[in-house]
């Protein structure tokens, strides 16, 4: 019984890790400052693709107000992202919890380069 609790203790405590270590990065594509490192809505990137290379398994990107057109890769144009990796959109750039975001004021747009809205726009 004892090694039981044991192993449960240990899965939470390697899940709740995980989440600890969790990064937010911010993009918004009007931002006009210098500092663009993604740490903050003060500093913003103003690529999503440059988010996505940043972060890494569990991290979160928030997702301003705009339209951002995916790279191209060889012949595919998309944003490639692993399964951990959670993109949301519908901030204005201010908010500090992702239930202030507004999806209908602030509307996103991922699209392919030289989309006509037909293309696969998110790989992973």
């Amino acid at each position: 019984m004892k090694k039981i609790f044991s192993a449960i203790v240990l899965f939470f405590l390697l899940l709740s890790t995980t989440t600890l270590f969790a990064k937010i990065y911010f993009v918004n594509s009007a931002y006009t400052g210098s500092t663009v490192n993604g740490n903050s809505w003060a500093t913003p990137f103003k690529k999503l693709d440059d988010a996505i290379a940043a972060a890494t398994d569990g991290d979160e990107i928030w997702v301003a107000k705009g339209t951002y057109t995916a790279p191209t890769y060889k012949s595919a144009s998309g944003y490639f992202i692993n399964n951990s990796l959670s993109i949301y959109g519908g901030f204005a750039g201010t908010e500090t919890s992702i239930y202030a975001r507004n999806l209908t004021l602030n509307t996103t747009v991922l699209q392919a380069a030289g989309s006509n809205g037909s293309y696969q726009i998110v790989i992973k």
